[in-house]
């Protein structure tokens, strides 16, 4: 396979302009370029078009999707995990349009469930069980109770964005010394995307937080989907920065 960008353009139903953007910043770029400067795209090419396709349509950022596509972290696991949580939107829409069409027919009975939102809030939030038996009582549960409460689906939406993009960050870094300065600043980043969304993450909960992920086998399950040892490498990165806040008091 070897298609201009033109072609490239009307195959997958996007711009020309949309594609000289991907090449821009380094998102998607053709693998062949002629001494005349025509961008020749190969099958391997257009594979990764339709991943990046995949993820722009799940809302993930095209910085995101840049960290995806182009590290060693496993994309079909993502896909996957995403592809769930859509085939539960999915259901909910068709339960809808189901009810849209009873009560046009007059045939309405009053029922509600259509619009419940439970399974996925019960997947986004998967552990709420294990924050309650470890902070129940705490000040930080009962403000991470009150702040979920008044999310909407755009602010999960957001949320779970934001989660994939920092899990990404450490998913690529994994095997970097845990004392780099973008180590670091990733689990600062993690550190305040908790105390932004849900509580106030201290230095001792982000320490318990990192031995959860790797003692509770669904923690580490779910972010060794992005690449194996990720549940590990987040724990010990959380270790180092607690031991050089405690040096630096």
């Amino acid at each position: 396979m070897r298609l201009l960008i033109h072609q490239v353009a009307l195959l997958a139903g996007v711009s020309v302009r949309t594609l000289h953007y991907y090449d821009e910043i380094g998102l998607l770029r053709a693998s062949e370029i002629s001494i005349s400067g025509y961008r020749y795209y190969s099958r391997s090419d257009m594979e990764k078009l339709k991943l990046i396709l995949y993820y722009k349509e799940m809302d993930f950022s095209l910085k995101s999707i840049k960290q995806i596509v182009g590290s060693s972290i496993d994309g079909k696991e993502i896909l996957k995990r995403q592809r769930h949580l859509l085939a539960l939107k999915r259901d909910r829409l068709n339960k809808i349009l189901g009810a849209i069409d009873s009560f046009l027919q007059g045939e309405d009975d009053m029922s509600f469930t259509e619009f419940d939102m439970s399974e996925i809030k019960k997947t986004i939030t998967m552990y709420d069980k294990e924050a309650r038996e470890n902070w129940g009582d705490s000040d930080e549960y009962s403000e991470s109770n009150r702040r979920v409460k008044n999310y909407m689906k755009d602010d999960w939406s957001k949320i779970k964005e934001e989660d994939n993009a920092i899990i990404s960050t450490f998913a690529s870094l994994v095997g970097t010394p845990v004392g780099s300065e973008k180590v670091r600043e990733t689990i600062r980043r993690w550190q305040h995307h908790i105390s932004r969304y849900y509580y106030n993450c201290s230095d001792e909960i982000l320490l318990s937080l990192g031995e959860m992920y790797v003692s509770d086998e669904r923690f580490l399950a779910t972010l060794d989907r992005y690449k194996e040892g990720t549940a590990k490498y987040i724990n010990e990165t959380i270790i180092e920065h607690i031991k050089r806040v405690k040096i630096q008091e």
